[in-house]
């Protein structure tokens, strides 16, 4: 089993062993320093990755691409496994999907072959997170019902945890917002018995989002401030980019535009430091509906009709078509009556066709 269960094990279950990621990045880094064997360097590689993909996605694709080159040389076919959905995890976190998918897909060809069920288990619910992403929620909850019906059989608790924690974000998703705290309250109250601060970090996050989404703009902010100083103590700057998103965004709506934009411009320098083409572009809706506000409405233009070709690669379809909605009130301030009209039905017809294939129907399915 690879160092990083065991050093998960030491995390989350003993919290007088816990550490951030950047503290164990450099316990890796002197371990390696001391010239191991081919079999614990490509290890460390590994590991190396794997902790840098929230932190800094060039530093984790420098050691993925060493750890995938010293595994093949090994020939060792567990590890080659790891290392394919390690790298995998960076591509995710960078938003490059198409490459996350293709990764995880090869790393499960492999555990399949090996017959490793908890492997297995693993990439499968990776592999759902993408059909998130990407608004195939029924797909997505298919395989993680699956994957918690195979930790229930075990009795892995933790992977239990990671799973609801996941469900959660679905039903937000899917706007049934009663199933979404159910599952996450759940996941919270078993993450702060074992100070798992990395899932906390996550799940405060979510539940901060389900809130917002019922209204509850108070305790929203709370639990996503709270989320804020968790990422900051563990080093998490995916989550933390994700956190500050959210606060900018309440700003935003609270007509507070200076603190909105300061707060984006954080956002913008920790996904720019990621290099997620897709989360900048997220980013970006932000400064958007800031320029609109501002009646700043050709700046607010520029940024919409580039960010849109990044939301067309990735196939992120919500982001789209918030960003449609955004250009209806830009074109008619500009007084172009074509793409004022062109825009508001391209915002019709993708909300509509969204909500039909991906949120009303699937609820539906997904409740049979």
């Amino acid at each position: 089993m690879k160092n990083r269960v065991v050093l998960f094990v030491l995390l989350f279950q003993f919290s007088m062993f816990s550490q951030n990621a950047i503290d164990l990045i450099e316990k890796l880094k002197i371990e390696l320093q001391s010239k191991p064997d081919a079999k614990k360097t490509a290890t460390i590689y590994s590991d190396l990755t794997w902790y840098y993909s929230n932190i800094s996605i060039d530093s984790a694709l420098v050691y993925g691409n060493k750890a995938i080159e010293s595994s093949q040389k090994l020939g060792d076919s567990v590890l080659i496994a790891q290392v394919y959905s390690d790298v995998g995890a960076v591509y995710y976190a960078n938003g490059n999907l198409d490459k996350s998918f293709s990764y995880y897909s090869k790393s499960k060809i492999i555990r399949k072959q090996l017959k490793d069920q908890l492997g297995l288990a693993k990439i499968n619910s990776n592999l759902a997170n993408i059909y998130v992403y990407r608004g195939d929620f029924k797909t997505a909850m298919k395989i993680y019902i699956e994957v918690l019906d195979f930790y229930k059989k075990t009795n892995n608790l933790k992977g239990q945890s990671v799973i609801n924690g996941s469900l959660a974000e679905v039903f937000y998703e899917l706007k049934d917002y009663q199933k979404a705290l159910i599952r996450v309250n759940q996941v919270i109250k078993n993450n702060v018995a074992i100070d798992n601060k990395t899932s906390l970090a996550k799940n405060y996050l979510t539940k901060g989002n389900i809130l917002l989404a019922l209204k509850d703009t108070i305790n929203a902010t709370k639990l996503i401030l709270l989320s804020k100083s968790i990422c900051t103590e563990i080093g998490d700057k995916l989550t933390l980019s994700k956190a500050l998103n959210n606060l900018g965004v309440i700003q935003l709506q609270q007509k507070k535009l200076a603190e909105s934009q300061e707060t984006n411009n954080k956002v913008a320098a920790l996904r720019t430091e990621l290099n997620s083409d897709l989360a900048v572009a997220r980013n970006r809706i932000n400064y958007a509906s800031i320029l609109i506000q501002k009646n700043k409405f050709k700046d607010a233009k520029r940024i919409l009709l580039e960010i849109i070709k990044v939301f067309e690669k990735q196939k992120s379809f919500e982001s789209l078509i918030i960003s449609y909605e955004l250009l209806v009130p830009v074109y008619a301030n500009l007084n172009e009556k074509d793409s004022v009209i062109y825009y508001h039905q391209k915002y019709i017809s993708d909300f509509k066709k969204y909500n039909d294939i991906y949120v009303n129907k699937q609820t539906a399915e997904l409740e049979t």
